[in-house]
């Protein structure tokens, strides 16, 4: 086999190592998960340790509604913020970590409808 067949093979084994590279690198950095909520509940995120990247506030809660958000795998403990969700609509950036688990109550009134983005 010639030094140019093998410089090719090298090449591409290269070239495929570096693109894999880019793709860990790129779900990294987009590979946030969502979870959905629209009703009053006790919603576990995720549990274990991980980022909160955001909340966004698709449609407004009523009746004094509020999202209770906690580090641990259940609805008590650390807490991390309570969301008055009756004047939201938009995103809550946090870029925070959790380290039990991410876990939402929502509660009383109307519950709002949003979208929890983790990893």
């Amino acid at each position: 086999m010639g030094h140019g067949v093998r410089d090719e093979r090298a090449h591409r084994r290269d070239t495929e190592a570096a693109e894999a590279g880019r793709a860990r690198r790129l779900h990294h950095y987009l590979g946030h998960k969502y979870t959905y909520i629209a009703t009053n509940a006790t919603t576990v995120v995720k549990s274990g340790s991980g980022v909160l990247h955001g909340i966004t506030f698709n449609k407004k809660g009523a009746s004094s509604n509020v999202a209770t958000v906690y580090d641990n795998t259940a609805g008590s403990g650390t807490v991390i913020a309570l969301i008055d969700t009756t004047d939201k609509i938009g995103t809550l950036v946090y870029d925070i970590a959790f380290t039990t688990g991410l876990t939402i109550v929502t509660a009383t009134g109307t519950a709002a409808d949003m979208t929890v983005a983790s990893r």
